[in-house]
């Protein structure tokens, strides 16, 4: 039975199955897509994965739609090196349409991708796709993307968020983002074609990436034909894009706003760092480019 790799509970939302140590984390994997939507799993301790690498729940054609609650506890040193060719790389590969992540923290260690496969990258998930719920979360492992690729997403959570009803909610981000091109973010690296909201979290983290024509934010690297609100945040570490870049933006919130047809909503926030660097024209205090319009609203900078 695979209920016998977890230390106790059913899988239902009463009786949760209990976590407490890695094998019971890695069981996790064989509950995805249909076997896992409505199964609820609760961490009932800090789990160590010092000592071997991590292997990322999910393949990438198969998402994680369950609910882990972490009750608080710690995920300490993970470390990601070796992909086994997978495009999505975090703790999860991909969260699904139905996944809720609560009050998991995910504390030390690095995420370090060289694979030029690797498209999108964040310490919680690669991807979030669909109706998926990130509550009381933090992050302080290092998140470095350095595969050579100019096309890749890089958040300190989620890396690429996609479809309806996204949602991060008090969540924190203080591990550095290193992005090697594409779109980096204190909290999420790019929403493509989705609807979400980021409310009452922050980043901390240093964001930075060399590569030319990138897209640096301290919470959204980059938003594009989506709807998104971002409400009652705020970022401080700095934000790093080459001066000499063209085509990207820098800004202390958002990176860059394109083609969003007046969608984004920014409120209530603020941006506090004390240096952002990026190409003349395209850095600013709380979104550094834009090709639509966008409501701002009550920010500070």
């Amino acid at each position: 039975m695979l209920s016998a790799q977890f230390s106790d509970g059913d899988g239902s939302a009463g009786d949760p199955f209990q976590i407490s140590n890695r094998a019971g984390l890695e069981a996790l994997a064989n509950y995805l897509e249909t076997a896992g939507e409505n199964v609820h799993f609760r961490l009932t301790a800090d789990i160590d994965l010092a000592g071997a690498e991590w292997t990322p729940i999910g393949t990438g054609q198969k998402d994680f739609r369950g609910k882990l609650h972490g009750g608080g506890h710690h995920i300490k040193n993970i470390s990601v090196n070796a992909t086994n060719n997978l495009e999505w790389i975090g703790l999860f590969t991909n969260l699904g349409t139905g996944a809720v992540i609560d009050s998991v923290h995910i504390t030390g260690g690095e995420i370090n991708v060289t694979d030029p496969q690797v498209v999108a990258v964040g310490a919680l998930a690669g991807v979030a796709s669909g109706s998926v719920t990130v509550f009381g979360c933090s992050n302080s492992a290092r998140v470095n993307v350095n595969n050579g690729i100019p096309d890749v997403d890089a958040g300190g959570l989620i890396g690429f968020v996609t479809g309806n009803d996204f949602s991060l909610t008090s969540c924190v981000n203080t591990g550095t983002v290193t992005g090697s091109g594409g779109r980096t973010g204190g909290l999420v690296g790019c929403f493509k074609q989705a609807k979400g909201t980021i409310s009452d979290s922050y980043s901390q983290a240093l964001i930075r990436t060399d590569a030319a024509n990138a897209s640096a934010g301290g919470l959204v690297g980059y938003i594009e034909q989506s709807s998104v609100t971002l409400e009652k945040c705020y970022a401080t570490g700095r934000v790093h894009v080459p001066s000499g870049s063209s085509a990207g933006g820098t800004g202390g919130l958002a990176g860059f706003v394109n083609d969003n047809n007046g969608a984004v909503t920014i409120t209530k926030s603020v941006a506090a760092q004390d240096t952002l660097t990026g190409p003349a024209g395209n850095t600013h205090r709380i979104v550094g480019r834009k090709n639509s319009s966008i409501t701002l609203s009550d920010n500070y900078a």
